[in-house]
């Protein structure tokens, strides 16, 4: 057996994202991968701060700047100083923003659904399990 867990979870992973991308442009969502998760984030949470999406994502501050600057500009999301901390702005989810990550929500959910096919529940219980294991093991 292959045991080279890094090699076949990120073979996966560029395996995973190849798909979402090809997925998104046929169905005509601009949004990549990388900003998918800002966009649930404020969906299930508007606003946030930049730090929060930051610690979220696990990314590092500068990613999340990218991230927004480009979901700004297609007015995804907009940005207004955080009232109760001058410091701090707050990245709020537009309803065109809305729209767009419902839209991606639909596309994703079909994509897990072909991944978990033909897998049996145990197995697929197993494997959330060891995906479970693993992060935190990453995490220590």
């Amino acid at each position: 057996m292959d045991d080279r867990f890094f090699y076949h979870l990120s073979r996966t992973e560029s395996r995973m994202k190849a798909y979402l991308k090809k997925a998104f442009r046929e169905n005509d969502i601009i949004i990549s991968p990388a900003q998918i998760g800002i966009l649930f984030l404020l969906l299930k949470n508007n606003p946030q701060s930049m730090s929060d999406l930051s610690n979220a994502l696990e990314i590092d501050n500068s990613s999340t700047t990218r991230l927004v600057d480009n979901l700004e500009k297609m007015n995804f999301v907009k940005r207004d100083l955080n009232l109760e901390d001058r410091r701090q702005y707050l990245i709020f989810l537009t309803d065109q923003g809305e729209k767009e990550i419902n839209r991606a929500k639909k596309v994703v959910r079909g994509i897990n659904e072909k991944m978990k096919e033909g897998i049996p529940e145990d197995e697929l219980a197993v494997f959330f399990k060891v995906i479970h294991h693993l992060c935190t093991k990453l995490s220590e």
